[in-house]
């Protein structure tokens, strides 16, 4: 009974040694249970393609100098010697234009713009005008644009606010000025023969002949 308990115990012991012997192996071998191993990425390099930009498209239209309208563009246009009689030119741009010898009677010129324009023996009787913008080249002989009106002969300026506009010389016979503001204008030396005066603004006015006057000269 003891030998058999002795031999039992021997067993055990043999058993348990054989156990930690082959966990030794193990961990010397490096051997291991259950371990993940992780590999990092490699690096990712990115390109970008240029961005290649296309500047606009810009399309020139041509002028059309038979166009005649309010606000129309005339820059450059050749029309000498053309008929405009009553045309409608109000805000057109008349830059460097030539109306060389071309009829404006009684046409509108109101905004318009003259930069350059020639205007040498132009018919302008009865033209109207106000806020012209710009310098002629040239203008019809005894014509002159002052404060943004065309003065001279036969002009239509009813209803014109020429205040303290200096009209000094200017030829103004039979000029339509009715209901126009000639306040602290200076007249002298122009010349009103047939001018339609009805209704004229007069305040501090120069007349023609140096006077000055708030009732009319």
């Amino acid at each position: 009974m003891r030998d058999n308990t002795v031999l039992n115990v021997r067993r055990r012991v043999a058993a348990l040694a054989l156990a930690i012997m082959t966990v030794a192996a193990a961990c010397t071998t490096g051997t291991s249970t259950g371990t993940t191993t992780t590999t990092a990425p490699e690096p990712t390099t990115t390109t970008t393609a240029p961005t290649t930009t296309t500047a606009p498209t810009t399309t020139t239209v041509p002028i059309d100098c038979s166009r005649i309208h309010a606000g129309v563009d005339l820059t450059g246009c050749d029309l000498s010697g053309r008929n405009l009689t009553g045309a409608v030119l109000t805000g057109a741009n008349l830059t460097n234009a030539d109306l060389t010898g071309a009829n404006l009677t009684g046409a509108f010129l109101m905004g318009a713009t003259l930069e350059g324009a020639t205007l040498t023996d132009t018919t302008l009787y009865g033209i109207r005008s106000g806020n012209i913008t710009g310098t002629p080249a040239t203008l019809t002989t005894d014509w002159h644009l002052i404060g943004g009106h065309l003065i001279g002969y036969n002009a239509n300026l009813a209803d014109a606010d020429l205040t303290g506009t200096d009209l000094t010389g200017t030829t103004l016979t039979n000029a339509n000025l009715q209901g126009a503001n000639l306040t602290g204008a200076n007249l002298t030396g122009a010349n009103l023969a047939g001018a339609n005066l009805t209704g004229v603004t007069w305040d501090n006015t120069t007349c023609p002949d140096g006077t000055t006057t708030s009732t009319g000269c």
